[in-house]
């Protein structure tokens, strides 16, 4: 096993609707930020997505145990599948439980949340923003001044963020966000 199955996770739940049930009613809003927040990753969305999958599968991907922590239980399934389909392409199509196996992570430096970042990171290279000197985050290759989402769990401000999606109102936002370390740039894309 290696970083392949929390990649497809990960992969799974971007492709689906929100997961996150935000309810109309103010006492129902905390139990669920409460929900939300037991499942953070504090490096930001992609780790907590898998979090939220992780939970999802140790509970036999009950829809119940999702209604109950405020997800989407609609959403979580069409992950499943997705998640389903992946696995089965990379294992019966590519011929690989994995492409970086768990032997390869121990040789490196990195822990495994990181190097899942950064296998995020090689296929998202031009998704990346960094925050100047003036405190605004701006996309590397346009340049574009963004904002990270107010949906994102990230709370603090990291140097490099990779992004998912622009989401584009009176203001650009950037959703889907994580910290990354500089150096990771130039593993994920040795031309940086």
């Amino acid at each position: 096993m290696g970083i392949n199955d929390p990649i497809c996770k990960i992969m799974s739940l971007l492709n689906v609707p929100n997961i996150f049930i935000r309810p109309n009613k103010k006492e129902k809003q905390h139990e669920a930020d409460v929900c939300k927040y037991s499942f953070i990753d504090p490096s930001g969305d992609h780790l907590t997505l898998l979090n939220v999958f992780n939970q999802y599968q140790n509970n036999n991907y009950d829809d119940n145990w999702a209604k109950d922590h405020y997800l989407n239980y609609k959403s979580l399934r069409m992950a499943k599948e997705v998640y389903d389909q992946l696995i089965y392409v990379s294992k019966n199509i590519f011929n690989k439980e994995s492409i970086i196996t768990n032997e390869d992570i121990i040789k490196d430096k990195y822990k495994i949340s990181e190097y899942i970042i950064i296998c995020l990171l090689r296929g998202s290279f031009n998704k990346v923003c960094h925050y100047d000197r003036q405190g605004i985050y701006r996309t590397l290759g346009e340049h574009i001044q963004v904002k990270i989402h107010p949906s994102c769990v990230l709370d603090t401000k990291a140097e490099y963020v990779l992004f998912d999606n622009y989401v584009i109102t009176k203001k650009n936002y950037v959703r889907g966000v994580s910290r990354i370390e500089s150096e990771w740039l130039f593993i994920a894309n040795h031309k940086y």
